[in-house]
């Protein structure tokens, strides 16, 4: 399964997901203060993610550690799986807000759609191991 981000080349890829990935990680830490310990956590996972999915790219394509390439293609997906529900938590609380009817239905909705997109991606790549 081709995938858009397989075909940028190597070194935009890396700055790309290395260098957006550091860039969360010094506004995380700088601001840390203004947003919520779970925001922090989801946001610094997804860092994470960025980074990894840098160095799994890396390892795949200079084909270092080839017996183990399916073992490192799951590196980011647990970063994923654990971030967006932090983030999605995050988006609800907010102390000392009380939310009102119309952006509490906007923020469940975007939360089923979030959730509907992690199990959509998980059933994806359990489909390419068993094709």
């Amino acid at each position: 399964m081709e995938i858009l981000f397989n075909n940028i080349p190597l070194p935009l890829y890396l700055i790309i997901t290395i260098v957006s990935s550091f860039i969360i990680i010094r506004y995380f830490v700088n601001n840390h203060q203004n947003h919520p310990k779970t925001m922090k956590i989801g946001m610094l996972l997804l860092a994470y993610t960025g980074i990894t999915a840098g160095i799994t790219r890396l390892i795949i394509e200079t084909k270092l550690f080839e017996r183990h390439h399916e073992i490192i293609a799951f590196l980011p997906i647990p970063g994923i799986i654990i971030a967006l529900p932090l983030l999605f938590l995050s988006a609800f609380s907010k102390k000392n807000h009380k939310l009102d009817k119309q952006r509490r239905k906007v923020m469940v909705i975007a939360s089923i759609v979030g959730l509907m997109c992690i199990f959509i991606m998980i059933i994806l790549v359990i489909l390419a191991l068993i094709i």
